[in-house]
C-alpha cells in the first residue's frame, strides 16, 4: 500500500483518530495485505480481527466487511478500514488512547489479576500463529517488565505502548 493511501486516510480522519492509532492501523493493514493490492478481503479482515484479540465468528466479520465496503467490491481500502475503525471506536465509547490501551491490556491479562504473565503471553502468541520459543517470550517480558519481575504490569504495558 502506498503512503498516499495513508495520507488520504490521515487527512479524512484528522482530529478523529489519534496519529499513533493511525500508524498502528497502517501497520496492521499492510501486514495482512501480502499481495500489496492496497485492499483487503474477508480473509485478511478476519486476520486483523484475530490480531486484535477478538473472538468473532465469520458471520460478524462478514457484517464488518459489508459495513466497510462502500463500493461493494468485496475488498476494503485503507480509507474504508479507518472508517470502520473510527465507527467502532465511536460505538464502543472508548475515545481516548489510554482507554483503548487499557482494553488491549485486558485482552492479554486473561485472568484479570492486573499482570500479563508468561502463560498468558504464550497463549496469545500461539493464538496469533507466532511460533516463538519460551526463551523468546521470556525475553519479551524481561524487556518490558521495568521492575525485573517475570510479569508485565499495566504501567509497563502503557509505557511500552506510549513510547
Amino acid at each position: 500500500m502506498s503512503r498516499k493511501d495513508y495520507q488520504k486516510a490521515k487527512t479524512i480522519y484528522q482530529g478523529k483518530l489519534d496519529e499513533d492509532m493511525m500508524d498502528d492501523y497502517y501497520d496492521t493493514f499492510t501486514s495482512v495485505d501480502v499481495n500489496n493490492s492496497s485492499t483487503i478481503g474477508i480473509t485478511e479482515l478476519q486476520q486483523i480481527v484475530n490480531i486484535m484479540g477478538l473472538d468473532m465468528p465469520y458471520s460478524e466479520v462478514r457484517s464488518l466487511m459489508n459495513e466497510a465496503d462502500k463500493d461493494g467490491d468485496e475488498e476494503i481500502t485503507f480509507v474504508e478500514f479507518c472508517g470502520l475503525m473510527y465507527k467502532k471506536q465511536q460505538e464502543s465509547g472508548h475515545d481516548t488512547f489510554e482507554e483503548q490501551l487499557k482494553e488491549a491490556f485486558t485482552v492479554f491479562d486473561t485472568d484479570g489479576d492486573g499482570y500479563i504473565t508468561f502463560k498468558e503471553l504464550k497463549k496469545l502468541v500461539r493464538r496469533l500463529g507466532d511460533q516463538l520459543t519460551d526463551d523468546e517470550i521470556n525475553e519479551m517480558i524481561e524487556d518490558v517488565a521495568v521492575d525485573g519481575s517475570s510479569r508485565i504490569t499495566w504501567r509497563d504495558f502503557k509505557s511500552l505502548m506510549m513510547d
